[in-house]
């Protein structure tokens, strides 16, 4: 879903956005409680008929109009966030919350890139492993392999010398990380 918009698009994406404002209540949400699982939750519990496939799709347009109003770091951080705690939320559609933690990642990385942002851009690699791990849509086997090759990536800056706290986390998601050939459970991933 990464969207590239110019000037001339601008004001249409706020028109669009100006009718589906969710999508920025829920990243505003997410600021003002500075992430609190419980208090973000909450809010969702109250709008969850909002959590729809409009809101999948508003989420890069809302990403890029907030990008242009905002902190990029903050848009990322709020963005990283939302793919970490809808990619946990287990009210409303499953699939949906896990769709809309992958985009969110997703976008988050655009901002969060190794180079500027390691430790930043590790933690979103690693949500957005665990959003694959658990992926509906698609091929089970495809979404594991992706899971991992997306932790191993993870883990190139999550070293145990340098982040041994997340780097153990990590690991034991890594670990934990079933191979499915043919439907089958054939073990776990090799750390």
């Amino acid at each position: 879903f990464p969207v590239t918009i110019d000037d001339e698009d601008y004001g249409e994406m706020q028109a669009y956005l100006t009718l589906r404002p969710e999508a920025g209540k829920v990243m505003i949400n997410i600021y003002e409680n500075q992430g609190s699982a419980n208090r973000v939750y909450e809010f969702w519990k109250l709008n969850l008929r909002k959590l729809n496939w409009d809101f999948l799709i508003a989420l890069p347009l809302a990403f890029q109009v907030l990008k242009k109003q905002n902190s990029p770091e903050l848009v990322a951080a709020m963005f990283g966030e939302f793919g970490n705690l809808i990619g946990q939320f287990h009210l409303g559609i499953r699939w949906l919350n896990l769709e809309m933690a992958i985009v969110s990642c997703n976008l988050s990385l655009e901002i969060y890139t190794r180079e500027s942002f390691p430790e930043d851009w590790a933690t979103a690699q690693h949500n957005l492993a665990n959003a694959y791990l658990d992926r509906i849509w698609g091929s089970e086997v495809e979404n594991k392999e992706i899971a991992i090759s997306i932790y191993k990536k993870s883990l190139e800056i999550r070293s145990r010398d340098f982040c041994p706290q997340d780097w153990a986390m990590t690991q034991n998601s890594l670990a934990n990380t079933p191979l499915i050939v043919t439907g089958k459970q054939i073990g776990r991933a090799h750390v």
